[in-house]
């Protein structure tokens, strides 16, 4: 799975502890996951106030690299170790994979099913 250098980056971004805490991590993962099933549900959670401390262009491209990475993944049906291998390289922490993981695999059959 050959991802651009733009979204990788987004991705190591949100990685970061630093730029998203658990909290906002979990929210803007979610949004990525909303927004490919339901075009309207991104702007709202966007605009939540616990992400307001986040450049508004980091946000976006943060979640631009999350759904692009997701619907990447569902295009190779890549599997949890996968998922779990690229998320290593971008930095993710072990409970940030776990959530990924997670969301992944709740999410993939309404998605690609």
């Amino acid at each position: 799975m050959e991802l651009s250098e733009s979204v990788q980056k987004g991705f190591q971004m949100l990685a970061d502890p630093r730029s998203f805490d658990s909290n906002a991590f979990t929210l803007l993962l979610r949004a990525a996951f909303q927004s490919l099933l339901d075009a309207q549900a991104d702007e709202a959670v966007l605009d939540h106030p616990d992400l307001k401390h986040i450049d508004p262009v980091v946000l976006k491209h943060c979640h631009a690299a999350a759904a692009t990475y997701i619907l990447e993944a569902g295009k190779h049906r890549a599997d949890k170790s996968t998922l779990s291998t690229y998320l290593e390289d971008c930095k993710f922490d072990r409970e940030r994979i776990e959530l990924f993981c997670t969301e992944y695999q709740v999410t993939y059959f309404k998605i690609f099913n």
